[in-house]
């Protein structure tokens, strides 16, 4: 239980980690235009 729980926190902070730039990246353009 706790090893699957583990890993989904992993996927959880993989996602987040990918997201938050392509969100930054976004808002940005949507600045610019």
């Amino acid at each position: 239980m706790s090893l699957r729980v583990n890993q989904d926190g992993k996927f959880f902070d993989r996602f987040v980690a990918s997201a938050i730039p392509v969100a930054i990246s976004l808002t940005i353009a949507g600045s610019v235009w």
